[in-house]
């Protein structure tokens, strides 16, 4: 497919992914810095789009440029969010990542999750509040190297104030993505 093509393609994709309300022009015209007349043209693809333009798009709508660029290559491209804070509301934030992405893989029809670790998979822990807030514990303290638990120990009279940081892998947080965690593991 020719570059016109395929600029084409990635604006009528960025138009899936915005809410009906909200105008691809406008948002465009924020994030690159342009005038609508000259987001126009890109659109209706006149102008090129530039590389650094493209990558502030990628950036922002979580787009590979393999897709962007229809690569066909045996690529695995996924998403990997870090936990890079050292207090537990980024611990929180990796959470519900986490379940963003489990619940968008269980959207669709056809669905396969491969998960090598050398753990139990992360939503075993979260049937138990016990294991949860201990598992919770451990990881704010070694991954995060959150200063506060340095010398902390686990207690379970603390209980509560972990389970806050688990309710969205709790049994009721997980109702959506019940389905994918119901289905047969792969072993490779």
């Amino acid at each position: 497919m020719e570059s016109h093509g395929i600029q084409q393609e990635l604006f009528n994709h960025l138009r899936t992914l915005l809410p009906s309300h909200i105008s691809l022009v406008d948002e465009l015209c924020d994030l690159l810095g342009l005038s609508a007349d000259s987001v126009y043209r890109r659109i209706r693809g006149e102008k090129p789009i530039a590389l650094s333009e493209l990558k502030l798009i990628c950036e922002k709508y979580h787009i590979s440029l393999d897709h962007v660029l229809q690569l066909q290559n045996d690529s695995v491209v996924f998403q990997a969010p870090q936990i890079n804070g050292k207090d537990t509301s980024s611990f929180n934030h990796y959470i519900t990542n986490l379940i963003g992405q489990l619940k968008f893989i269980n959207s669709f029809e056809n669905k396969r999750l491969l998960y090598l670790c050398k753990d139990l998979p992360l939503w075993h822990f979260y049937i138990f509040p016990e294991i949860a807030a201990f598992k919770t514990f451990v990881w704010i303290k070694t991954i995060q190297n959150n200063r506060a638990y340095a010398t902390k120990k686990f207690s379970l009279k603390e209980l509560g104030s972990f389970l806050k940081l688990t309710i969205p892998l709790s049994p009721s947080g997980m109702k959506e993505t019940k389905s994918l965690s119901q289905s047969q593991p792969t072993a490779q």
